[in-house]
């Protein structure tokens, strides 16, 4: 069987999170091409073509439509909401490389973040292009640093669609999604993600685990 482009990905992705109770993916449009392009011209970052149709596809907002739905900073995936290209330069440009000399690797220049939670964790991807890791999707947890989830952003919705599917994370909101089951979360959704680092943590979920 060919494998999924990853426009066919996120066309799942949307219609698995519809299916399951979310109206993130109903008040989310393409990005402006301009706002994409700046992207590009940051230190550092080489934009991966998966990442690249992903926030060409569901990269703004339409505030008018969150506002009919009453939606505020509604989870689109990994419990995170998006951030909107256009305010992505800032984001990167305010919080990468916040490690400093000490430790350059916490969140290193090159690591793009597209969603956030509370200005604090992010989901990173790393766009450093000569990296063995580059396309691959990071949790970049508040203390801890950025640990891998996903091998591509194409693998980490197809994942994310599956713990929908499979009742691992819920929306119990239209905007507001969580783990059903804390204790057994790493044991059960370790294996659609590809049992990458951040799912190997169990009990040291402080490590940093560095593979780029």
């Amino acid at each position: 069987m060919a494998e999924s482009s990853i426009i066919e990905i996120i066309d799942k992705f949307t219609e698995v999170s519809r299916k399951f109770g979310s109206s993130t993916v109903d008040v989310l449009k393409p990005c402006n091409s301009d706002d994409l392009e700046n992207i590009r011209k940051l230190d550092s970052v080489s934009i991966p073509g998966e990442l690249h149709e992903f926030l060409s596809t569901l990269g703004d907002v339409d505030e008018d439509k969150m506002a009919e739905l009453d939606l505020f900073e509604p989870h689109l995936v990994w419990g995170m909401s998006i951030i909107p290209v256009q305010e992505i330069s800032e984001k990167y440009n305010d919080f990468a490389g916040c490690g400093g000399e000490e430790n350059p690797d916490y969140w290193p220049l090159g690591f793009l973040p597209i969603l956030e939670e509370n200005n604090s964790n992010f989901i990173v991807i790393n766009c450093i292009e000569n990296s063995t890791t580059y396309g691959a999707v990071y949790d970049m947890s508040e203390g801890v640093g950025c640990n891998m989830v996903s091998k591509s952003i194409g693998a980490f919705l197809s994942a994310s669609a599956e713990e929908l599917e499979n009742g691992i994370r819920v929306f119990t909101g239209p905007d507001f999604s969580e783990i059903k089951n804390f204790k057994s979360y790493l044991k059960d959704a370790a294996p659609l993600f590809g049992n990458t680092p951040y799912f190997s943590r169990i009990g040291k979920m402080d490590q940093q685990i560095i593979d780029w």
